[in-house]
């Protein structure tokens, strides 16, 4: 019996140890600071590709917090995606395109650099079946992101879990202005077109809507 039990408790901690999450590598925005495990980002810019695609950006990097190179991936949970998108993750190395809801994983490699881009992105069009267009899709709608520690011989092996976070995307319609500011937190004072003249409500194309913290939001009208 006291075999039985001290086995059973060497199971459960070795089940506590693995549920810990891993800080060999995190997530940092923009200025530098630590994205914590659990956070919620919201991403509400549309922004336009160097080939483009209109895309929206997953705003964070990934920094090394051990020395030498980690075998990673970057796990997405897709679950909600709006059907008929797709999503974009060049990290650690090589592109991969997901149009499924799914749980969308990167092809694993070596992350040498002590921060990289993540390079990951949703791009809310979808191809129009009657004119064969792409539509702008406009929706809220969350992923969660993941670093995953890979095995460099079994690469489709799990070594441990780095920190969560989830991505809040928000595309409002600028066909209608309040849901703008309201998706943003601020009111729309301006709309201007892709050549800076301001326009009186948003017209097809290119939007500009700036917002009453400074802000400027990109949108597209179809």
């Amino acid at each position: 019996m006291k075999r039985i039990f001290t086995l059973g408790l060497s199971l459960l901690a070795g089940m506590m140890a693995f549920a810990q999450v891993d800080n060999s590598v995190v997530f940092i925005d923009k200025d530098g600071n630590e994205v914590a495990d659990g956070s919620t980002v919201v991403v509400n810019e549309v922004e336009e590709s160097e080939f483009g695609e209109l895309q929206m950006v997953v705003p964070f990097r990934a920094k090394k917090n051990v020395s030498g190179p980690v075998f990673v991936r970057l796990s997405s949970d897709l679950a909600q995606m709006p059907v008929g998108t797709s999503y974009s993750c060049c990290f650690p190395e090589n592109c991969t395109l997901s149009e499924k809801q799914e749980v969308f994983n990167s092809v694993a490699g070596f992350l040498s650099d002590d921060v990289k881009g993540i390079q990951t992105e949703w791009l809310p069009t979808k191809t129009n079946d009657d004119t064969g267009e792409q539509d702008m899709v406009y929706a809220t709608w969350s992923a969660t992101v993941q670093i995953q520690i890979m095995d460099e011989e079994d690469k489709s092996e799990i070594k441990a879990y780095g920190p969560k976070v989830t991505v809040k995307f928000v595309n409002a319609d600028p066909a209608g202005i309040s849901a703008v500011g309201s998706a943003a937190g601020n009111k729309v004072v301006a709309v201007y077109d892709a050549s800076g003249a301001r326009l009186s409500a948003p017209q097809k194309g290119l939007n500009i809507v700036r917002l009453a913290n400074g802000k400027t939001v990109k949108r597209v009208v179809k």
